[in-house]
């Protein structure tokens, strides 16, 4: 029987670690707040990995002949640190790590290379490169308000119908995401009224989604953080007013900048993330 490439391999058991619809949550609250390590909660999170693991798996392949995961494991420092010199940003790099960790079951660092510091100013995933390609807002007028007002991901605007957006007895708009990352739902509050809109808009027409075509050059995620700082703005309060142990106080690139925690921790949930800190990144 013919062998499997290592290219094969590697999509196997990434394949075989398919998790849909589990929670994420329920196996951090039984494992000291980490996930499990055998599983992958979500299709994007599998795409990335994926895509991660057969761009090491093929370097591995041309440059030292390996021709099982086993032979290429010695080289995961290796294939890291080559990442860093060529210039790839920490995020990038801090993504192949996760892959190949998830790969053989390690932990990041014991992957044998010195892992680059994640810092806000070299956040570069989603931000809208104009030379990669056009997006028109004023064509694309409906998506943009609709990012703007909620902040949802890519693929939870995909995904979001007509039926998950709810317009409250106060006016309020509120918009149910089923399946946000991790698999984990949650309702967002929008900032204005322009998502129940356009879910009507979308009933009329006759589709089952609200959001008819994303475009590939969208920046989804530049009008995630429109909302994040928005929605900051709304609830923040002076922080002249506010005791120590009520602030946030950034470090690193940002040390010395505070923001209301409270209200830091309502964007953090509006968004679908657990931590606090992670809001700074979407915040001026």
């Amino acid at each position: 029987m013919k062998k499997k490439s290592i290219v094969r391999q590697a999509k196997e058991r990434l394949w075989s670690m398919a998790a849909w619809g589990q929670s994420k949550h329920d196996d951090k609250s039984r494992n000291n707040g980490k996930p499990a390590m055998d599983k992958i909660y979500s299709h994007s999170t599998m795409d990335n990995y994926v895509d991660a693991a057969v761009l090491f798996v093929k370097w591995a392949r041309a440059e030292h002949g390996c021709k099982t995961l086993e032979d290429a494991r010695q080289l995961t420092g290796e294939y890291l640190n080559q990442r860093v010199r060529d210039g790839k940003s920490a995020y990038t790099v801090r993504r192949d790590a996760a892959a190949l960790g998830k790969l053989y079951q390690i932990a990041t660092t014991d992957l044998g290379a010195d892992l680059p510091a994640r810092e806000r100013k070299n956040v570069t995933q989603h931000r809208q490169d104009k030379s990669r390609g056009h997006f028109s807002e004023k064509k694309n007028a409906d998506l943009v308000a609709l990012c703007k007002a909620t902040g949802l991901r890519r693929h939870e605007v995909a995904a979001l119908q007509p039926g998950d957006v709810t317009q409250n007895a106060d006016g309020s708009v509120s918009v149910h995401v089923r399946q946000g990352k991790g698999g984990k739902a949650r309702t967002v509050t929008a900032l204005d009224d322009s998502p129940y809109r356009l879910a009507q808009k979308a009933v009329q027409e006759g589709r089952g989604t609200v959001i008819a075509h994303i475009p590939k050059y969208a920046p989804v995620h530049e009008y995630r953080a429109d909302f994040a700082m928005e929605l900051y703005r709304r609830l923040a309060r002076p922080l002249e007013d506010l005791p120590q142990r009520e602030r946030y106080v950034c470090r690193k690139d940002r040390a010395g900048t505070q923001y209301d925690r409270a209200a830091m921790k309502a964007v953090s949930v509006q968004l679908g993330h657990n931590r606090v800190d992670v809001v700074t990144h979407y915040l001026e």
